[in-house]
């Protein structure tokens, strides 16, 4: 089975100064138009971070095709509601059952998720209509979506999801979605990730890697 590939496909333009304008709005005298043309600051940005100032970052906008993703995995990326928009191609009009996404540990099973799918196929053909079929199909089955995250939204997304704790195929998901926007803004994605990621006290320590890091396929 092919891996999930995620595509930034669409962004906000010069989304670190764009952040930077709107912050410093709230609390400079200067004009508008001159404290536009101010280059942004990676320090500037942190310091907003660090802070919780967060509303100024809900003005840039990040766009990813996401294909490949099972519907468990993306069950759990649409709850994301605040800050967020997503649009998800439904199997009630399209669906090809050739592609299934699972971790290894259930692979001695498998043959049920096949199973449901050829389960489907004979629903279909005895004239039962394809939105009824569907609850036949496993969550294994794989979905292609589009979403959007403004940069809060995305911090927090990054906060929960690139988590140990999380689940490993939504782990891979947000790793993949951190590397494509920290190439376009390193300084405002600088302190992204889980917050326990540099705590002495991090629960995340006693936890097996190899529990959140298994195979799949």
């Amino acid at each position: 089975m092919n891996q999930p590939k995620i595509t930034l496909i669409h962004h906000t333009s010069n989304p670190e100064q764009t952040i930077q304008f709107a912050a410093r709005v709230c609390a400079s005298s200067k004009p508008i138009n001159d404290l536009l043309n101010e280059p942004a600051e990676g320090g500037f940005l942190k310091k907003l971070h660090s802070l919780g100032h967060l509303s100024p970052f809900e003005h840039v906008s990040f766009t990813f095709a996401v294909e490949g993703i099972s519907r468990a995995c993306s069950h759990q990326l649409v709850r994301h509601r605040v800050g967020t928009a997503f649009s998800q191609r439904s199997q009630r009009y399209t669906f090809s059952p050739k592609d299934v996404r699972f971790p290894q540990t259930i692979t001695p099973w498998r043959h049920h998720l096949h199973k449901s799918v050829d389960l489907y196929k004979e629903a279909i053909e005895a004239g039962v209509s394809r939105e009824d079929a569907r609850y036949l199909l496993p969550q294994a089955i794989t979905t292609t979506l589009i979403a959007t995250f403004n940069a809060r939204a995305l911090l927090h997304f990054f906060a929960l999801r690139a988590c140990r704790q999380a689940q490993r195929e939504i782990q891979e998901l947000a790793r993949q979605m951190f590397e494509s926007v920290y190439a376009i803004a390193p300084n405002l994605f600088a302190l992204a990730g889980p917050p326990c990621k540099t705590c002495e006290n991090d629960a995340c320590r006693g936890v097996p890697r190899s529990e959140f890091e298994g195979s799949w396929s």
